[in-house]
């Protein structure tokens, strides 16, 4: 036999030891006996080679698989699971071909909701250990669990985790590089690393136990949700993709948004932020910033913005002069004084109770359709440019006469502890609600307001109450009418 020409070659010696042994038994009779009788002899060395490859590849993609037992699927229900969706052939263990197919654990609407196929979400799986044989893997459902870990970082190519909803304590997607969408929300997590999750567009990591988060590495964030945590601080500087932040509810001091010119939502409420600068986030929506330290803000560049909620704080400052876009504002409990709104035309509904606020100019709010200055220091209100007021809640103010004879589509009117003594509601026939009671008025007319269901009109200096009595007596009515005010 010509030596150079001649190689001998071990055909089983090319496989992984496991594989050989699964092939041939463990027995090393029967493995030796076995390998004798598969050597092959091949004349030219490159051909033998070449030859020895092929039939390696093919044989081991034709003998792997992974069992589908206890040892390597802990849990019944996501062994269980695992059987039912991905064992198609039926023998008890997934092969290469039925793990390349097993993609899906769960599906999402088109809205970001679950579907009717929610995987492992809410199936009361405690452990999810065998999942990294699952290598294809790009959608996982398995929140409203007991699960207390998860390990994700063999699943390469996941694109979207729901695990939340559940006593997760470790959460490990530092090898999920795909992922593009994860929810850990109304967890224990304690520590969250997603520097490796530069992919990651949606993280929502609310109501746990966070007091520390490093989003730098997500630098394809757009909407990160920590509220309900514990953070002292949050760094956004590296998220420039980011249009909506929700960081509501923790102990954040002060908050960078320099360079996140493309927010549009942004929740910072019940904080500890003594400022606050909005004047680069010009494409800015809606702003809820109220129960922090603010003394003063101003959105007077954020053109785009159409809700503002700053409410119960030390107030004193509030410009939304260039705000013109602005329909809902809600800026009570707070010591602002006054309030200039005649820049912004399409506001719909004004919430500014609870607040000194002595005047206020309503004749540019031709859209207002609710108003709320109850609880100020109003002594006169102009409502006759406000034809689309459907609901006035002006009670506790200092008030002494009212001209509603405009407002024809107002459904409720509370204007209680005030100084009126009189009341005209004539034109007001789609009133349902009334309260005008601790007035000064002497009689009330309600004969056109034939809508009204809700009346009271207690403590007032009514002395002819028998039409209203009646009134209140009859189904469907609800009226407090007495007791009345002696002179």
């Amino acid at each position: 036999m010509d030596d150079a020409n001649q190689l001998i070659l071990d055909f089983y010696g090319c496989m992984p030891t496991e594989e050989v042994e699964s092939m041939v038994g463990r027995s090393n009779g029967v493995r030796r006996t076995v390998l004798s009788r598969t050597r092959l002899t091949v004349t030219g060395a490159a051909l033998g080679i070449m030859l020895c490859i092929s039939l390696c590849f093919a044989s081991a993609c034709s003998f792997f698989s992974v069992p589908i037992d206890q040892a390597h699927f802990p849990d019944a229900i996501f062994r269980g699971y695992v059987t039912e969706h991905f064992d198609t052939d039926g023998d008890g263990s997934l092969s290469r071909d039925e793990i390349a197919a097993a993609t899906n654990i769960g599906a999402l609407n088109p809205d970001g909701s679950i579907s009717s196929d929610a995987g492992l979400n809410g199936s009361g799986v405690e452990n999810l250990t065998g999942i990294q044989y699952l290598t294809n893997l790009q959608v996982v459902l398995c929140g409203n669990s007991p699960l207390t870990s998860l390990d994700v970082s063999k699943n390469t190519v996941l694109t979207t985790l729901m695990c939340g909803n559940s006593p997760l304590a470790t959460l490990n997607v530092s090898g999920a590089t795909s992922l593009v969408m994860l929810d850990c929300s109304y967890s224990g997590l304690a520590s969250l690393d997603v520097s490796k999750n530069t992919a990651l567009i949606v993280l929502n990591a609310n109501n746990t136990s966070l007091s520390f988060l490093d989003v730098s590495g997500a630098i394809n964030l757009a909407s990160l949700n920590c509220s309900y945590d514990k953070l002292t601080s949050l760094d956004v500087s590296k998220n420039t993709a980011l249009t909506g932040l929700y960081c509501s509810n923790n102990k954040i001091s002060s908050l960078n948004l320099s360079t996140n010119v493309l927010l549009k939502e942004f929740y910072c409420s019940y904080n500890n932020l003594s400022s606050i600068d909005v004047s680069k986030n010009t494409a800015l929506k809606i702003l809820y910033c109220s129960f922090n330290n603010l003394n003063s803000i101003d959105v007077s560049k954020n053109i785009a913005l159409t809700t503002l909620n700053c409410t119960n704080g030390p107030l004193n400052s509030l410009n939304i002069s260039g705000a013109t876009e602005l329909s809902i504002l809600s800026c009570g409990s707070t010591p602002l004084a006054s309030l200039d709104i005649s820049a912004n035309t399409a506001l719909t509904v004004l919430s500014c109770g609870s607040s000194p606020i002595s005047s206020l100019d309503l004749k540019n709010a031709t859209a207002l359709t609710t108003l709320d200055c109850s609880f100020g220091g109003l002594h006169s209100l102009d409502l006759s440019k406000n034809t689309a007021l459907r609901e006035l809640y002006c009670q506790n103010n200092n008030i002494n006469a009212f001209d509603v004879g405009n407002n024809t589509v107002l459904t409720i009117f509370d204007c209680s502890a005030n100084v009126l003594t009189s009341l005209d509601l004539s034109k007001n026939t789609a009133l349902t609600t009334l309260k005008c009671s601790n007035n000064t008025l002497t009689s009330l007319d309600i004969s056109n307001n034939t809508q009204l269901g809700v009346l009271d009109c207690t403590y007032n200096y009514l002395t002819d109450t028998t039409s209203l009595v009646s009134w209140a007596e009859q189904p469907g009515h609800t009226g407090t009418i007495l007791p009345q005010k002696n002179r």
